[in-house]
């Protein structure tokens, strides 16, 4: 039974909280099912609450749009993700320039990027923009050089 059908979870007056992009850093990620219909094969998830309702949701758009009564907002912020994701693609496609210091330096749009090694740990990046310097990237420790040039567009699209 889909919790559409269920007694006691509302149709109407749900406020998405966030969004998550299941494939936003891996292709082949597993998809999700949408917690209110059934519906497999989800790959922008909305994350739904009610104040109603204790528990979240994790649903597709058609829901989501059923849930906040809104049938445009759930498709921008999908547009939105995808957007990111293709800006990320082209990012992540640029050539960077690996200095004799071991850094690796990127110029993007007029301004520089640099990818720095740990003094203290062969297995540790740290990421530099606009004069703030990352270490981690989704709560991890960047260990190598993929990981950093996705904190180094991450930290570029927030500050930008």
């Amino acid at each position: 039974m889909s919790l559409w059908e269920t007694p006691g979870v509302p149709h109407k007056g749900w406020i998405c909280t966030g969004m998550i992009d299941l494939r936003e850093d891996d292709p082949e990620a597993e998809l999700e099912t949408c917690e209110m219909c059934g519906k497999e094969g989800i790959r922008y998830v909305h994350i739904m609450e009610h104040p109603k309702y204790r528990q979240t949701v994790m649903v597709g758009r058609v829901c989501a749009e059923n849930m906040e009564n809104d049938y445009a907002a759930p498709g921008r912020r999908e547009r939105e993700l995808l957007n990111r994701h293709n800006r990320k693609m082209t990012f992540l496609k640029r050539e960077w320039q690996h200095r004799q210091n071991g850094n690796y330096v990127l110029k993007f749009k007029g301004e520089y990027l640099t990818i720095i090694p740990s003094n203290y740990n062969k297995n540790c990046y740290g990421v530099i923009y606009c004069g703030q310097s990352i270490w981690k990237y989704k709560g991890r420790r960047i260990s190598d050089l993929q990981t950093a040039k996705l904190a180094a567009f991450d930290i570029f699209d927030t500050l930008r």
